[in-house]
């Protein structure tokens, strides 16, 4: 298993678990605590990361020289590895990533299975549709003569570490990909996987971490890249992009937020519980995470038996996927928050538990609430007229991911234009919106096209 240990529990108790993958060095290593597990993290100095820079670019010669069969054969095999059984890769993860997000083990556990279940063959293959000729053929040579993507990730969603090897690999181009500063795991872990299935292939990629905002490092990892991919809050992507150099393709990921929207009479028994499951995954930490629910309803009163169905719907998801742990500053924080909220005359309806789940149900003289996440909680908005979305969401017009619907076709299609002008990038049924295909656009940005061309962009 690599670098790894297949200890899993023994192997975190004891701070003997690795964050890091690095072709061609050997570095000292620090023990920190993210979260409740202690993890080994390199540490490096702006040199060994210019030099990480320079070995990876060195390695694109010999990534556009294979066959992109040989790719997508080990990005395939590494992925049916985590899901063997007993696999000590996807172990190690599922002891540890609790431990260090807070999610719960089923969320964490649904999540990577939903993802690495769509790393087959065909799936692949069509992420490249548009961008090569039919393989076995290499990837066209004018579209290969990049040779380094370097990645700032997030660790908000499970999973973002894989895609980031995913899509550079199969663009042709090694990447460097420093891990988000609370979830340094499992970007390190895939690598090593693929590693052991492709040592050729683990070569073309280094995962390291380190604290946030080092900008010496930041500028060494930065300053050879053709591509410079950046997650984060606004605060991090501007310094981020301050330090991309003006040959490079800078594209940015920023903070996000999603919306659902239910026609009169659609909020039936399935609808809440298709809203709890979107609501539920992530505990709304991601970009996909549906914040307001807007609900087409004749009265208050009626906007009122919604949101019991909805809290029923998420008192009942809770033994499947459990909401995830929060340290008592946070919860003390989050109740102040309904708390405020109820005195301004919302209805707040919670479910059982310390870590309960909420649905805020506003009232016409209740604030806006257009960006206030409630921790594995939602806010419903009752509007008379579906129309009325359209004023709703000028609100989110620069921040708007997704729509999830539960709608009359035809309705469903008049609104499909507005929501592209707002900069929507999925529109999907109520219930998938945390689920979407490998390979989606998110920012309207093609992952794998992305990376296939030099052209400056910002």
């Amino acid at each position: 298993m690599g670098q790894w240990g297949d200890g899993g529990m023994d192997d975190w108790m004891n701070g003997r678990v690795p964050t890091f993958h690095l072709p061609a060095l050997t570095p000292g290593v620090l023990l920190r605590e993210f979260g409740e597990a202690r993890l080994l993290v390199a540490n490096l100095k702006a040199d060994d990361i210019a030099a990480l820079v320079c070995i990876l670019r060195e390695r694109a010669v010999w990534l556009r020289a294979q066959p992109m069969q040989r790719v997508i054969a080990a990005l395939t095999e590494a992925a049916q590895r985590w899901l063997a059984e007993g696999s000590p890769y996807m172990r190690t993860t599922l002891d540890l990533l609790p431990r260090i997000t807070g999610y719960s083990r089923p969320v964490i556990e649904h999540q990577l299975r939903h993802l690495l279940t769509q790393i087959i063959p065909d799936a692949l293959k069509n992420l490249l549709s548009e961008n090569e000729p039919p393989f076995p053929h290499h990837l066209p040579l004018v579209t290969c003569h990049l040779s380094l993507v370097t990645q700032f990730c997030a660790g908000n969603i499970p999973g973002l570490g894989i895609e980031a090897i995913l899509f550079p690999l199969l663009a042709g181009t090694p990447t460097f990909i420093k891990a988000s500063s609370g979830e340094p795991l499992l970007a390190a872990l895939f690598a090593d996987s693929l590693s052991d299935v492709d040592a050729g292939l683990g070569e073309c990629l280094a995962v390291v971490w380190w604290e946030g905002g080092n900008r010496e490092l930041e500028l060494a990892a930065c300053q050879l890249a053709d591509v410079i991919v950046a997650t984060g809050d606004d605060h991090t992507i501007e310094a981020l992009r301050r330090l991309a150099p003006p040959t490079a393709r800078f594209m940015a990921h920023p903070h996000k937020v999603s919306v659902g929207l239910v026609g009169k009479g659609y909020l039936t028994p399935e609808t809440a519980a298709a809203i709890a499951k979107d609501v539920a995954l992530f505990d709304q930490q991601g970009c996909l995470s549906p914040q307001v629910v807007f609900i087409e309803t004749p009265s208050q009163t009626s906007a009122e038996e919604c949101a019991r169905e909805v809290r029923t719907a998420l008192q009942g998801i809770d033994s499947k996927f459990p909401v995830g742990s929060l340290p008592i500053s946070e919860i003390a924080g989050l109740q102040q928050s309904l708390a405020t909220l109820e005195m301004s005359g919302a209805l707040i309806l919670r479910t059982s538990g310390i870590c309960s789940r909420s649905v805020a149900l506003p009232n016409a003289s209740s604030p806006p609430t257009a960006y206030l996440r409630l921790r594995g909680g939602v806010f419903l908005q009752r509007i008379e007229d579906v129309s009325e979305v359209r004023h709703k969401l000028v609100a989110f017009s620069d921040r708007l991911q997704a729509v999830g619907t539960a709608l009359p076709e035809q309705e469903l299609a008049n609104l499909t234009p507005f929501f592209y002008t707002l900069g929507v990038c999925r529109i999907c049924p109520l219930g998938e919106m945390q689920t979407p295909p490998l390979g989606w656009c998110a920012d309207g940005i093609d992952p794998v096209a992305g990376l296939m061309s030099s052209d400056h962009q910002t």
